[in-house]
């Protein structure tokens, strides 16, 4: 499921859209943005793997931000756009062969802020997300991941979805959601997991104008 693009958040950020959800059997997955990106946007993705939890290696170009040594084996990263209206970075990497899942979110006139603790479930139900803190008003961005073969993630009532869903069956459920939010701590985020989730991860991570 994909929300439309360009929709201006607080600070004056805007989310721009996806990429296509990418998935491969191997050890590495492509990161692609979407192609109503241009130069200078903010790019902000996850990637998971099925089954045990691995060191990832990002694409060039792309600041990893989390990478947890336990439970879901997910990574995020961001970067700012290079090319306009492509498909294709390359690939976030691991030393194992499984299935893997990424996608990316675009944001505009955006940059990093922050990002807070992640927070871990290994069934299903709710995953409540540390606060992150933002410097000034802007977007809070929740990435999660379920390293199951059929996971649901219901978004928190007060954010809107990107995307949330799997590449296939078999596949990891990465999800992004945001919200326009004041300077300050975030509160916590809740999204419900369902469905066959396995391990799941989810942190939230502060935008602000750039």
């Amino acid at each position: 499921m994909m929300a439309p693009g360009l929709l201006r958040l607080g600070g004056g950020v805007k989310f721009v859209g996806v990429g296509s959800i990418a998935s491969n059997t191997g050890t590495g997955v492509n990161i692609q943005q979407g192609t109503d990106t241009k130069v200078g946007d903010l790019l902000v993705g996850i990637a998971a793997s099925v089954g045990s939890n691995a060191a990832w290696t990002p694409v060039a170009g792309f600041t990893e931000i989390f990478d947890p040594a336990s439970g879901c084996d997910a990574e995020a990263v961001y970067a700012a756009a290079s090319q306009a209206g492509v498909y294709g970075y390359g690939q976030c990497t691991t030393s194992t062969s499984n299935n893997k899942s990424a996608i990316t979110a675009a944001f505009r006139k955006a940059a990093y802020d922050a990002i807070g603790s992640n927070a871990t479930l290994s069934t299903t139900g709710s995953l409540v997300i540390p606060s992150v803190t933002l410097s000034k008003g802007g977007v809070v961005v929740a990435l999660v991941a379920s390293g199951g073969t059929s996971g649901t993630h219901s978004p928190p009532g007060s954010m809107q979805t990107a995307y949330s869903g799997q590449p296939g069956g078999g596949y990891p459920t990465v999800s992004i959601f945001y919200e326009k939010i004041g300077a300050g701590a975030s509160g916590t985020r809740t999204v419900t997991i369902g469905g066959t989730p396995g391990n799941s991860t989810g942190v939230l991570v502060a935008l602000i104008k750039a």
